[in-house]
């Protein structure tokens, strides 16, 4: 079991962004977003994301639960997130809790790419992810 926290550190950051990682079973990665995630943040959470994209193997969940709704920086990330995954033929899960963070999605044309799950227990079992009440 891994277990990690990161706090942003990045220059001029206005809102503390807090990243725990975890590896609740052996094919899986759950990366806790808490706060906001915005241009002065986004590359704390990056910087957490992205090698375990590149070198995990198996499922990322990426939860949302505590996340202020995201800016746009936040919303490209998970895009890019999205596409590193399919590249790779990896699975890739987004916790969503609230309307807000939901609505976030939805604009940005996110929520028909993602697979979103409404708990983090939802997200570690296997399947399909069930769409959320809009």
């Amino acid at each position: 079991m891994i277990a990690e926290q990161a706090l942003g550190h990045r220059t001029g950051q206005a809102t503390p962004l807090l990243l725990d990682v975890d590896q609740p079973a052996p094919d899986v990665i759950v990366v806790t977003v808490r706060g906001l995630v915005d241009s002065s943040t986004v590359g704390s959470l990056e910087d957490v994301l992205w090698p375990r994209l590149a070198a995990f193997d198996g499922t990322t969940v990426v939860d949302l639960t505590e996340s202020e709704p995201l800016e746009v920086p936040g919303l490209q990330l998970l895009t890019q997130a999205y596409m590193r995954t399919q590249a790779r033929g990896v699975g890739l899960r987004v916790v969503v809790a609230t309307p807000e963070v939901r609505d976030g999605l939805r604009a940005a044309g996110l929520e028909v790419l993602l697979d979103i799950r409404p708990t983090v227990r939802d997200a570690l079992n296997t399947g399909a992810g069930v769409p959320a009440p809009a």
